[in-house]
């Protein structure tokens, strides 16, 4: 058995928390300094990286809960049961991951091609309630 699904948690989870972590840092950041401090800092790419993920930014807030629909989707992944919200996860590990897109590509395939490797229960064999005449 192959461990394809663990790989693709492994990838979503990863993904998920690069979209995540700058998120909180940026909710950090703006909950500790004050407004004023802000004010002072120069480089104009680190300003519009915080103002991007500052925690009122609707986009910031969009993206931090795709990282989190990655992160779960990675958990289910890796515990190899419901299929499809490690998928959902994957495919959301592809926008909320502030890494390169392709490790959420390559989750996604690696979740696909590891169905098979999920807890999918087994349909029981149908009983028939036929009861044979008793012999006399």
């Amino acid at each position: 058995m192959t461990n394809r699904a663990k790989v693709g948690g492994i990838l979503s989870i990863t993904s998920g928390i690069s979209g995540v972590v700058p998120f909180l840092g940026a909710v950090i950041v703006f909950d500790l300094l004050p407004a004023s401090a802000l004010k002072i800092i120069d480089n104009e790419v680190l300003l519009l990286t915080l103002t991007f993920f500052h925690y009122r930014n609707y986009i910031g807030i969009f993206i931090a809960l795709l990282g989190v629909l990655a992160i779960m989707g990675g958990v289910y992944a890796l515990k190899k049961e419901k299929w499809g919200l490690a998928l959902a996860g994957a495919v959301a590990s592809i926008a909320g991951g502030s890494l390169s897109p392709f490790i959420g590509i390559i989750a996604v395939i690696f979740v696909a091609t590891g169905k098979r490797e999920f807890n999918v229960p087994v349909p029981s064999p149908p009983t028939s309630s036929f009861v044979p005449p008793a012999a006399s």
